[in-house]
Formats: C-alpha cells, structure tokens, sequence
C-alpha cells in the first residue's frame, strides 16, 4: 500500500516537473504569436431554401399608340333608335354642286339618281319633291349637324313620325335614309344602294308606294356633311 502511494506521488512529481520545463521551453515561441477565441453565437438564423410553388410574376404593360383614323361615312335607315346626348358644333344647311350643271344642287341631284334608280326596277312612279319633307328633312340635317351626331331621333327627342305631323303632312306609309360623311349625293346615293335586294335604305328608295321626297344637307363647321331623304305617300 505504502509502496503504490509513493509511486504516485513520484509520478505526480514528474509530471509537475515536465510542465514547468514545457512552459520555460515554449514560452519565447509563444511570446509573439496572438491567440483570439471569438464567442460562440447565442443564436442561430435559418435561411429558407425551399422553392415556392407558384414563381412571382412580372407583367410589364407596352404603351399603345393610335393614329387617329379618318372620319367614317354613317349610313342608316329609318329604324328609329334612342338618342344619345353629344357634343355642340355650329350648322350650316349646304348646297353642292357636284354635277357638271352648276344649276344642278346636291338635292336635285340625289332625287334624279333615285328615280333613275326606280325607274330601272320598273316602278314608274316618280318621286316628287314635296315642300313639307323638304322642310324636315332641311331641320333634321340641321339638328344632326348642329349636336354632332347621326340618329333618326332628333336632339329634342322627336321622331320622324313626330316631324311629319309637326309639318302638318298626312301620310299612309312613310321611310327615311340618313347618312354622313358622304361628300357628293352620287357617293351617299351609291352607299345607300349597295345593299342585298332588302337592305332597308335600298328598299326604302325603291319602294313604289312612295310618292314625295324631301333632302336635306347640312354641314358641321368643320365642313362633315349630313345628309337626309324623307319619303313618304300621302294619305288620300
């Protein structure tokens, strides 16, 4: 017992001895070398890696540019429609020459093409103008002019059924053609004739019932014509 005690202490005695002359040894090694032992972090972040279902989307919106287009002829029969409030320009009723004739107005002109045309469908009856339509199909050009806008339904909400009986003209049957932007009566006249064997303005100018006519030019202030052809057959 006696004997492993001081085998211990022996032991503890040489190792107490290495370390002191493992000091002396090492410390001028030491001497000019800095050891810094950073913290340990007191937390920790996690970062996100997982791929999102849906990508994130960029749309980005070209700008788009128009180039205003030209003004485009308007035609329309004597369907009555509501009207549509626009906006106010200046009208003036307007007389055309567009025939070789300088005797010949626009409105002559236009009823000449008209019974032309009736005449070649074999109806013989010629229209005629007729004062009163005349009267209100000047007005309705006018009106039409005046507000900027193409409709059968004038700006005070009348219709032609309501013209006709302002104008005191009885009727039995009657039909109106309108147009606008159509320069000569032989354009509007050919627009108005361009259509399927019943196309309402086609049908209209053909109708064989028809007796009376009255046309009515007028132009915007910037020169845009409108045109009207009121027929009807008066009542006996």
């Amino acid at each position: 017992m006696r004997r492993n005690v001081r085998l211990g202490l022996a032991l503890l005695l040489v190792a107490g001895i290495s370390a002191v002359l493992g000091a002396i040894y090492l410390a001028p090694l030491l001497s000019g070398i800095q050891i810094t032992i950073a913290p340990l972090p007191t937390s920790v972040t996690l970062q996100n890696t997982a791929v999102p279902s849906t990508p994130p989307t960029v749309l980005a919106e070209a700008p788009t540019v128009t180039n205003p287009a030209p003004a485009t002829p308007t035609l329309s029969p004597s369907n009555e429609t509501t009207a549509t409030p626009a906006a106010t320009v200046t009208a003036t009723p307007a007389v055309l020459t567009p025939t070789s004739d300088p005797d010949v107005t626009a409105a002559e002109t236009l009823l000449q093409l008209s019974n032309a045309a009736r005449l070649a469908a074999q109806c013989e009856v010629e229209l005629k103008p007729e004062p009163r339509l005349t009267q209100t199909a000047q007005a309705h050009a006018e009106d039409m002019a005046r507000n900027g806008r193409i409709d059968h339904v004038g700006s005070d909400g009348a219709t032609y059924t309501d013209r006709l009986d302002r104008a005191g003209y009885t009727y039995t049957r009657r039909g109106e053609n309108i147009a606008a932007g159509f320069t000569t009566p032989s354009e509007v006249f050919a627009m108005w004739m361009d259509e399927p064997p019943d196309g309402p303005h086609r049908v209209n100018i053909l109708n064989c019932a028809y007796q009376h006519a009255g046309i009515g030019l007028a132009m915007r202030a910037d020169g845009y014509p409108y045109w009207v052809l009121d027929l009807a057959e008066p009542k006996p």
